[in-house]
């Protein structure tokens, strides 16, 4: 696939993400990556971005997003951070994993248990859109370094811009994450 193949079905997607959010009031605002950039480049911020990439760690060790942090070490700020209150009060969480889908239904979670942040939580397009539109965002989670590199889930989400390598499960490593999944739900509702 050319790259004006692969970049003309990420936009398709991110439209298509977008009428979503904007279909439900139950559905977190998408975030543009060019948004993203200039929340995590503006000096002095003038608001706290806690960036939640929720993708697996296999997918985590092979780049993030500059500043990302994990879902459990969000939790664990943002406990810290109610204690300070203009940190808490001027907070925003963004959520990405690949290309919003699951960064999607964390941001979803999120808002059911904390429906005071209602406003402050969005769904970013991913890693995926930061391979076009901020690559110097995508970095190697161990040294901060900057990386031509990323996890794209699998094959049919291989979108990633040129010159990046993109690393992906293959189909048998996606149906026994999928299998676990099943059992996980299955086992908390015994």
């Amino acid at each position: 696939m050319d790259r004006s193949e692969k970049q003309k079905r990420l936009e398709t997607w991110m439209a298509q993400l977008e009428r979503m959010s904007h279909a439900s009031t139950d559905e977190p605002p998408l975030l543009r990556t060019e948004t993203l950039r200039s929340w995590l480049e503006m000096r002095p911020p003038q608001r706290r971005v806690l960036l939640v990439d929720v993708r697996e760690p296999e997918e985590r060790r092979v780049s993030i997003l500059r500043t990302a942090v994990t879902p459990l070490e969000a939790e664990r700020q943002i406990q810290q951070q109610v204690k300070k209150r203009w940190e808490a009060e001027h907070a925003v969480l963004v959520a990405y994993c690949t290309a919003g889908v699951r960064s999607g239904a964390y941001a979803r979670a999120w808002l059911a248990r904390h429906p005071e942040w209602r406003g402050r939580v969005y769904n970013a397009e991913g890693i995926l859109g930061a391979t076009y539109i901020a690559p110097e965002l995508i970095v190697d989670a161990e040294s901060g370094e900057s990386v031509r590199r990323v996890h794209v889930y699998t094959a049919a989400w291989d979108w990633a811009a040129d010159g990046f390598d993109t690393e992906r499960y293959s189909p048998w490593q996606v149906t026994a994450r999928q299998a676990r999944d099943v059992w996980s739900r299955w086992r908390g509702k015994g």
